[in-house]
């Protein structure tokens, strides 16, 4: 908040309009960069990148919009880990201390580094799967990480949000009402997530599952962790939805091609990386 009203003393809203497209820019640009990363191809990538416009309600110039480009520069340093298995996992680091300084959404870190702790550690046990998963270079930035998140002027935020995360959202009584606080039912930062009011996210969400079963020589235990987290999350609570669409940008392309793999070895001068 403090960046944003300092950027608009010194020059008003334009400037905060220019922040906040070189920020959604960035973050599509990272999400793409993950994807690519993977060896998906243009195509692919194409395919899915509309799903991005299904982000733009949180498009907002609140300091939420930090949120989305360091959830993407942190799938961006942790596919180059997978990859490359070096150090360059630490800019973890630098990264965690500016977002839990700038919003609360830092808490997303923990449940991303489960989710490739989990993913990572079991792909190694998966028939055919190449390389290996650094498990102390994984931890030693997973620790810094959590350093990070204590230094901070409210460290006990994040650990009240960690207990507290289970009580997210709520649940239908059987008549189909919404078992909620009041206060959290007419709040739009924190709307329940129910089929009829985002049927969309709940197709996508089937077709997303669709897709990698049909794709499943692709398969990643670390991106079965990180998309099954992402649509919990948006299950809880319509403004975590987005998160589970940037996931999908950067995960899905592969699996794409693996669906259009005939495709590409009978007109391989029509599909090209």
């Amino acid at each position: 908040s403090l960046i944003l009203f300092g950027l608009y003393s010194l020059g008003g809203y334009s400037v905060i309009s220019l922040l906040k497209g070189a920020l959604v820019t960035g973050t599509l640009v990272c999400l793409v960069a993950v994807a690519r990363m993977r060896s998906a191809t243009w195509p692919a990538i194409l395919l899915v990148v509309p799903l991005f416009l299904l982000t733009s309600g949180g498009w907002l110039e609140r300091p939420q919009i930090w949120t989305f480009l360091i959830f993407a520069l942190f799938l961006l340093v942790l596919q180059n880990f997978r990859e490359h298995q070096n150090w360059s996992i630490l800019w973890l680091f630098p990264l965690s201390f500016f977002w839990v300084n700038v919003h609360a959404g830092s808490v997303l870190a923990i449940a991303v580094l489960v989710a490739y702790l989990i993913g990572g550690t079991c792909d190694r046990y998966l028939p055919g799967r190449r390389g290996s998963f650094d498990l102390r270079k994984f931890l030693t930035a997973s620790g810094l990480v959590v350093f990070a998140a204590l230094l901070t002027p409210y460290p006990g935020s994040l650990v009240s949000t960690l207990l507290n995360v289970a009580k997210l959202g709520g649940s239908e009584g059987a008549v189909g009402q919404l078992a909620t606080p009041m206060t959290q039912k007419f709040n739009m930062d924190w709307t329940l997530t129910t089929f009829s009011n985002e049927p969309l996210f709940f197709y996508l969400m089937a077709a997303t599952a669709l897709i990698i079963i049909l794709g499943w020589r692709r398969i990643s235990l670390v991106d079965l962790c990180l998309l099954a987290g992402l649509a919990l999350m948006g299950m809880k609570l319509v403004r975590h939805i987005p998160f589970f669409y940037m996931g999908a940008i950067a995960i899905l392309p592969v699996y794409l091609d693996q669906l259009a793999e005939p495709v590409r070895v009978r007109l391989p001068d029509l599909y090209r990386k």
